[in-house]
C-alpha cells in the first residue's frame, strides 16, 4: 500500500507513467488539481475517483481522463484492490480532438474500453516512460497518442450513433489507398456529398477532419515503410503521397514526435524488404 498523498503535483515535461496494484488505503487528493493531464485505466478491481460535484466508481476496463487544474481525488474502494495503469502527460498541439471523451462531470471523462490494443499500448507507454533515453520518451508519447486515439474512437462508437455508411466507406477508402494521391475532394465525390457537407459529417462522426484522417493513414504507412524496409526517406515520402521530403519530415515529426530518420533508428528492424 502506498498510503495517502495530498496536493502532490508531479513535474511532468512530457510523460510520467506507471503500474500500481493497491490495497485498501491507497488515496490521493489534489485540491488544486494537477498541472498535467492524467489518464487512469483500471486493469482489475475497483477505485473511486472524486471530482467537483460527484464521485465515479472505476471498474475493470474503465479509462478515466482528468483534465489539468481540476480538483480531484482517487483511491481504492472498499472492495479490496485496485490495479491501474496511469499516465500524467502534457498534450501535443494536434491532440485536441483525441481528448474529446464523454464527460462524467467537471474535469472527468470516462470511456469503457473493450479494445485489447488500448491496454497493450498503454503498457508500452509505461514501459518506455520508465527508461532514460530520449528515444524512449518519444516512444512513450507515440504509444500514448495511439491510446488516446483508440479511446476517442471508442467514445464515438458508443455515442449512440453508428457511423454513417458514407463515412465508413471513406475511412476504408483512405486506409486502403494511403499512397495513391487520394484527397478529400475525391472522398467527398465518392460519398456523393459536397465538400462542406462531407467535412461536417465526417468530423461529427469521427472527431477528425477528413484531411487529418488521411494524413494519419499516410503517416502510419510511412511508419511501416521506415520500420520494415530500407527505402530512402525521400522514396518513403513519395510512396505515401508527399511531394516534398521536407514537408513530409515536418508533418511526420509533428504527428509522432520523431523525425523519420530518428523513428527508423528507434524502431527495431524486422522483415526487412529491399524495395
Amino acid at each position: 500500500m502506498r498510503g495517502r498523498s495530498y496536493d502532490f503535483d508531479p513535474v511532468v515535461l512530457t510523460i510520467q507513467a506507471g503500474h500500481f496494484d493497491e490495497a485498501v488505503g491507497y488515496y490521493t487528493a489534489r485540491r488544486q488539481g494537477a498541472s498535467s493531464w492524467l489518464l487512469i485505466y483500471t486493469v482489475s478491481g475497483e477505485g473511486k475517483i472524486g471530482f467537483p460535484g460527484g464521485t465515479y466508481t472505476a471498474s475493470a476496463g474503465d479509462a478515466c481522463l482528468l483534465t489539468p487544474r481540476i480538483q480531484h481525488e482517487y483511491g481504492t474502494s472498499s472492495v479490496g484492490r485496485w490495479e491501474i495503469l496511469w499516465a500524467h502527460f502534457q498534450t501535443r498541439p494536434h491532440w485536441d480532438t483525441l481528448l474529446e471523451w464523454p464527460s462524467i462531470g467537471p474535469g472527468l471523462a470516462v470511456v469503457a474500453m473493450t479494445d485489447p490494443a488500448f491496454e497493450r499500448r498503454l503498457r508500452d507507454a509505461v514501459a518506455h516512460a520508465a527508461l532514460p533515453e530520449t528515444f524512449d520518451e518519444m516512444l512513450a508519447m507515440n504509444a500514448l497518442e495511439e491510446v488516446l486515439l483508440r479511446g476517442q474512437r471508442a467514445a464515438h462508437s458508443r455515442a449512440g450513433r453508428g457511423l454513417d455508411e458514407r463515412v465508413k466507406a471513406a475511412m476504408v477508402n483512405a486506409s486502403s489507398r494511403r499512397g495513391s494521391g487520394l484527397d478529400v475532394e475525391a472522398l467527398a465525390s465518392d460519398a456523393g456529398l459536397s465538400m462542406s457537407r462531407f467535412v461536417r459529417l465526417f468530423r461529427a462522426q469521427t472527431g477528425l477532419t477528413p484531411r487529418a484522417y488521411l494524413e494519419i493513414q499516410r503517416i502510419n504507412r510511412a511508419k511501416e515503410l521506415l520500420a520494415m524496409t530500407r527505402m530512402p526517406i525521400r522514396a518513403v515520402a513519395e510512396t505515401v503521397g508527399f511531394e516534398s521530403e521536407f514537408y513530409f519530415s515536418t508533418r511526420f515529426r509533428k504527428l509522432t514526435g520523431f523525425s523519420p530518420r530518428d523513428y527508423r533508428r528507434a524502431t527495431p528492424q524486422q522483415n526487412i524488404e529491399t524495395t
